[in-house]
C-alpha cells in the first residue's frame, strides 16, 4: 500500500484528460465528385453483418461545404462512403443523433431515398442494394454548426451499429462523464492509499 496511492493518481490523471481529448483533423481526397467540403473530422470502421454476412467497410467525415444543398455558410456536412466487402447485401443506413436539425441528403454514386424521424435519426435506403465490391456516398447536409459522436448501423433486415457522427449528444451512453466519475473515484482511492500509506504518530503514554 506504501507506493499504491502513485498509480492510482496517474490512472485518475489519464481517465480525467481523456474525457476533454480532441481527434485531429483527417482530410479527404477529392472522390466522387465531391470536391467542396472542408474536412473537420473524420472516422474508418469496419462492421459485419448478422443475417447475410456482408461487411460495411466505411469512412465518415464531418466539415464545412459550399454546395448548393448547403444550408448556410458554417454549417456541417456529414459525407458518408461505405464499401461492402463481404458476400451478402447491404439495404439501408442509419445515422443517428441529428436531434432536431434540419437535414437533406446528397446522393454521389447510386440511387437512395432518405427520411429523419422524429428521433433524429436519418435513414438512407439503398434503392438496389449494396452488394459485394460496390460502394455508395452520400452527403448529409445539416443547418447545425456543432457535432457530437454518434452511431451509424447498417442493415439487411438485421443490423449492426458502429461508431459515427451526429449533431446531438447520444443520451443513453455518456462516455464523458462516466470518464470523470471514473477519474474521481481514482483520486479518492489514491487518497485512502496514501493516508494508509503515511506512518501512525506515535502514542505518548504518561504514567501518573
Amino acid at each position: 500500500m506504501k507506493k499504491l496511492w502513485l498509480p492510482l493518481l496517474a490512472m485518475a490523471t489519464l481517465a480525467m484528460a481523456s474525457t476533454f481529448a480532441h481527434a485531429s483533423s483527417i482530410a479527404v481526397s477529392d472522390t466522387n465528385g465531391f470536391t467542396d467540403l472542408t474536412p473537420i473530422i473524420s472516422l474508418n470502421g469496419e462492421v459485419a453483418g448478422p443475417i447475410t454476412q456482408w461487411i460495411a467497410a466505411y469512412t465518415e467525415t464531418v466539415g464545412t461545404s459550399t454546395d448548393s444543398l448547403s444550408y448556410g455558410t458554417g454549417d456541417l456536412a456529414f459525407y458518408i462512403t461505405v464499401e461492402n466487402i463481404g458476400p451478402g447485401e447491404i439495404s439501408d443506413v442509419n445515422d443517428y443523433n441529428f436531434g432536431t436539425s434540419e437535414t437533406t441528403v446528397g446522393d454521389i454514386t447510386g440511387d437512395i431515398s432518405f427520411a429523419q424521424d422524429a428521433l433524429g435519426t436519418v435513414n438512407i435506403l439503398l434503392t438496389t442494394g449494396l452488394t459485394n465490391g460496390q460502394t455508395e456516398s452520400f452527403v448529409i447536409y445539416t443547418n447545425s454548426t456543432t457535432w457530437v459522436p454518434g452511431n451509424l448501423t447498417f442493415a439487411d433486415g438485421g443490423s449492426s451499429m458502429d461508431s459515427g457522427y451526429g449533431t446531438t449528444p447520444i443520451p443513453i451512453t455518456p462516455e464523458p462523464s462516466s470518464l470523470l466519475l471514473l477519474g474521481t473515484g481514482l483520486v479518492g482511492l489514491a487518497f485512502i492509499a496514501f493516508r494508509k500509506a503515511k506512518p501512525a504518530r506515535p502514542v505518548l503514554h504518561l504514567n501518573m
